[in-house]
C-alpha cells in the first residue's frame, strides 16, 4: 500500500514491505508502508493508515477544487446489488372463481384491478341448473327425514311382531342410499355461498369470500360459463408478496426471515421486508425467485420496488466517487484538520454505487473526501512536480 511523500525524493522502505516502483510523477512523495488486510473476498476494502506525509489544504483551496468531505459515523452493510421487484402472487396461491354448474354472466359488479373487501358483491349470475340442484336437494332432505321416520316406525312394529325383518332391512337400505345422496350434495354445496342454499330464484349474486384483488375476467356479460370454465382470477391479500429474481450468488446471501430494505420505485419511500421463501427451482430467466413480505402495510399488485441485497461485511458506506485512479492504483483521501493524506486501496469493494471501508486501524470517525477527488489528486501531483 503506497502513500505519496512530498518531502523526499528517496523512497522510504519500512520493515517487511517489498519495494514497488511508481511513476516519476508521484515518486517525489512516496512512502513505503505495510499493508494490513481489513477483510476478504467481495465487500471488503483494504486500507493502511500508518504514518505518511500529508498535503496542506485550507478552506479556500478546498472550495477552489470543489472538494467535499464527509465524516463516517454510522456502520452499515455494503449493498451488493439493488434489484427490481414487483408485487405478485405465486401461481399456487392464485384463486380461480368458478361455478360447479352452467351459468350465464349477467353483470360484473367490480372492475378488474380493483381491491375487494370480504363479503363485497362481485357479479350477478343466472343459472337454472343451480336452482334445479338446490330445489332437488331440498326435496332430498325431506325424503331423507321421512325415510328415517318410517324406518323407526317399522322397527317398533317389528318389536311388536307386526312387521317383518325384511321390511325393516329394505327401508334401512333405502335410507342409507338417501343419506349417501345428501353427503354427495353437501360436497357441492360447500362450494356455493350459504345464502344460496334456500333460494327460489335463478338469479345469484357471487360475493368475495376474502379480501383481495380482482385481477382478470375470463367471462364477459352475456357469456355462458360451463362448470369447467373459470369466471375470474382473484389474488387474496394474504398471498401478496414482493417477487425478486436474482442469480444464485446473491440468493445464497439470503435466508428466510432475514430483513431487507425495499423502496417503492414511484414514491421512493423505503420500508422493511422479510424474506418469506427462496424457491430452489430456477425460473425461465435462469434465476432464483425470492419472495418478500412487507413488515408493515399492504402492497398493491404490480407495484414496483427496488430491493437492496446486503453483503455480509459491515463498515462505513461511502459514495464510489470517493475513489480516484492514479498511477495504476485506486486512492481515497482522508482529512485530518487542514491536511489530507492519500491512501492506496486494494482491492476496491463496490456495490450499488458505494464503497465499504472497514473500521480496522481507522480513526473512530474518519473524514473522507467524497467529491472532487480527481481534482484533489491532480492538485497533489502538481504539488509533487513543483517540488522537483
Amino acid at each position: 500500500m503506497t502513500f505519496l511523500n512530498a518531502s523526499s525524493h528517496t523512497p522510504v522502505t519500512r520493515t517487511s514491505v517489498t519495494r514497488t516502483p511508481v511513476t516519476p510523477t508521484v515518486a517525489k512523495r512516496q512512502h513505503r508502508l505495510g499493508m494490513l488486510p481489513l477483510g476478504a473476498l467481495l465487500g471488503t476494502l483494504f486500507i493502511a493508515t500508518s504514518q505518511a506525509d500529508v498535503l496542506p489544504l485550507d478552506r479556500s483551496e478546498q472550495q477552489r477544487l470543489g472538494v467535499e468531505f464527509s465524516t463516517l459515523t454510522t456502520l452499515a452493510q455494503l449493498p451488493l446489488a439493488v434489484l427490481p421487484g414487483s408485487t405478485a402472487v405465486s401461481e399456487h396461491q392464485r384463486q380461480q372463481l368458478m361455478m360447479p354448474f352452467e351459468a350465464r354472466v349477467e353483470q360484473w359488479l367490480q372492475a378488474p384491478g380493483q381491491h375487494i373487501d370480504a363479503g363485497q358483491p362481485l357479479l350477478q349470475l343466472h343459472s337454472h341448473e343451480t336452482l334445479a340442484f338446490l330445489q332437488s336437494h331440498q326435496r332430498l332432505l325431506q325424503n331423507t327425514r321421512l325415510c328415517h321416520q318410517r324406518l323407526t316406525y317399522l322397527k317398533d312394529r317389528q318389536n311388536s311382531g307386526l312387521s317383518s325383518r325384511l321390511d325393516v332391512e329394505e327401508k334401512s337400505l333405502e335410507c342409507q342410499q338417501l343419506d349417501d345422496n345428501v353427503s354427495s350434495n353437501q360436497q357441492v354445496l360447500a362450494h356455493l355461498p350459504a345464502d344460496w342454499h334456500n333460494t327460489h330464484e335463478a338469479e345469484f349474486t357471487l360475493k368475495s369470500s376474502s379480501s383481495g384483488w380482482l385481477m382478470t375476467l375470463y367471462q364477459q356479460p352475456g357469456q355462458i360459463a360451463n362448470p369447467a370454465d373459470g369466471l375470474a382470477e382473484f389474488w387474496p391479500d394474504s398471498a401478496l408478496a414482493i417477487l425478486v429474481e436474482m442469480p444464485a450468488h446473491l440468493a445464497s446471501q439470503l435466508q428466510p426471515g432475514q430483513s431487507l430494505n425495499v423502496q417503492d420505485s414511484h414514491t421512493t419511500v423505503s420500508q422493511a421486508a422479510r424474506v418469506l421463501r427462496i424457491e430452489q427451482r430456477i425460473s425461465v430467466t435462469g434465476q432464483y425467485r425470492v419472495w418478500l413480505q412487507l413488515t408493515e402495510g399492504k402492497p398493491i399488485p404490480g407495484q414496483r420496488w427496488q430491493v437492496t441485497i446486503p453483503s455480509s461485511q459491515t463498515g462505513w458506506t461511502v459514495p464510489a466517487a470517493a475513489r480516484v485512479r492514479a498511477n495504476g492504483q485506486s486512492w481515497v483521501f482522508l482529512k485530518q484538520g487542514d491536511q489530507v493524506e492519500p491512501v492506496a486501496i486494494v482491492p476496491i469493494a463496490e456495490g450499488a454505487g458505494q464503497l465499504l471501508l472497514t473500521p480496522t486501524d481507522l480513526p473512530a470517525e474518519p473524514t473522507l473526501a467524497i467529491r472532487g477527488t480527481a481534482a484533489l489528486m491532480s492538485y497533489w501531483q502538481a504539488s509533487s512536480e513543483g517540488d522537483e
